[in-house]
């Protein structure tokens, strides 16, 4: 028997620092695992964790797509993703919209076989569509350990006074090309950033869950049991936690084979921070802090921009006083050193129209390269890699 619904009651649940070149500076804990009642994993290092994440999920499936035809006349789209939800072989697309301060969830929309029959895919849920007030994020990855895809909605809710948060809601697929709704109401709080990925290196994707400290609801980590289900972690040590989070992924930046947490917010409340990630599975004693002066953080990406084998980082930063997006790019120089090569590789590294919230790298001009792309409330915004220079494009409406 398929379930629609499910509502939760209850929670289901150093090294030293590398020198960072140019504008960037670091700071470093002063211990490793068993702080706050941390436990040390003793994991071992593995190369392939890094496709264990939501980030390499949504890198690997992304297209472009006007995701915005899909929000009301005064709404916004930012939570999207692609998988195969209903388990035919095909790609979809499954997209949250909201409404600026409204209290009233909106339906999500499933669009199966997007690149050939492009049907409605409400069935999947039952014809019961699971919905958001504010959906920020979806995160997308097998979280039951059937094959098929699951996704995460993160939801900061009602984006004003009293901020009264919105619950996680998990979508689980039952292994029949159906998605069951879990709605963990234990879990509520403002939440503006999460993501998943394999930390403790047990097969399964675990959460990392930014939610409204202010408010006595901190960020916590949470461990996957192999089924879905979620359970409070005490693996984020350290101080540095109380800030608030509008960005975060799970990335094997250096290539040791263990998972970084990489976190940004409002950077007048606290840095952009990197976790390196180490076999004790915690994260905050051992960090590399990233100074952008009053910008605020969105995005992360982390790829091989300049074909040395290792990942580069790409971070999308706005300036909330005007909208303007700003771009970063730090090229691993190995180590944990970064060198910011932002203005010897870009034409104009920033953009005036709305502020971005995804940035993606993908060889949108099939010449072997990366190339950036990004949406612009509905248009399609690129910066185009011709010989290691990324050149603006002019924005295509859609």
């Amino acid at each position: 028997m398929h379930l629609s619904f499910i509502r939760l009651g209850a929670l289901y649940r150093c090294t030293s620092l590398a020198i960072l070149l140019v504008p960037v500076s670091g700071g470093c804990g002063s211990s490793d695992s068993g702080q706050n009642g941390s436990e040390d994993l003793q994991l071992t290092a593995d190369p392939g964790v890094h496709q264990r994440t939501s980030y390499a999920a949504t890198q690997e499936s992304y297209r472009w797509m006007n995701r915005h035809q899909y929000k009301s006349d005064d709404g916004f789209v930012h939570a999207f993703g692609y998988g195969d939800f209903n388990s035919d072989g095909q790609e979809d697309a499954l997209v949250f919209s909201g409404q600026f301060l409204s209290f009233e969830p909106n339906p999500a929309r499933l669009t199966l076989d997007i690149d050939n029959a492009a049907t409605d895919g409400a069935s999947v849920f039952g014809d019961v569509m699971p919905g958001g007030i504010h959906p920020r994020k979806l995160l997308i990855g097998d979280l039951n350990g059937d094959g098929d895809d699951d996704a995460v909605l993160i939801d900061h809710g009602f984006d004003s006074d009293p901020f009264p948060g919105a619950p996680v809601v998990y979508m689980l697929s039952d292994g029949a090309g159906r998605l069951a709704t879990v709605v963990d109401d234990a879990l509520t709080g403002f939440h503006h950033a999460g993501a998943l990925g394999d930390y403790d290196h047990d097969g399964d994707l675990d959460l990392f869950l930014a939610s409204s400290p202010w408010q006595d609801r901190p960020h916590v980590l949470l461990e996957n049991d192999g089924s879905g289900a979620m359970a409070e972690t005490k693996q984020l040590v350290g101080g540095g936690w109380g800030a608030n989070i509008w960005a975060s992924e799970f990335l094997d930046l250096d290539g040791d084979g263990y998972l970084d947490l990489l976190i940004g917010g409002s950077n007048g409340e606290g840095p952009t921070r990197i976790n390196w990630g180490s076999s004790s599975g915690s994260y905050g004693s051992d960090v590399l802090n990233l100074d952008f002066a009053e910008y605020d953080t969105y995005d992360f990406d982390a790829e091989d921009i300049d074909g040395d084998g290792d990942r580069d980082l790409l971070v999308t930063l706005a300036d909330w006083r005007t909208d303007q997006t700003i771009l970063r790019l730090f090229v691993n120089e190995g180590g944990r050193t970064f060198s910011d090569q932002t203005a010897s590789r870009f034409d104009t590294a920033s953009h005036d129209g709305f502020w971005i919230d995804f940035s993606f790298l993908k060889d949108v001009d099939d010449d072997g390269d990366l190339d950036i792309v990004a949406d612009d409330w509905g248009n399609k915004l690129s910066w185009i890699n011709e010989g290691g220079l990324f050149q603006k494009q002019p924005i295509v409406t859609d």
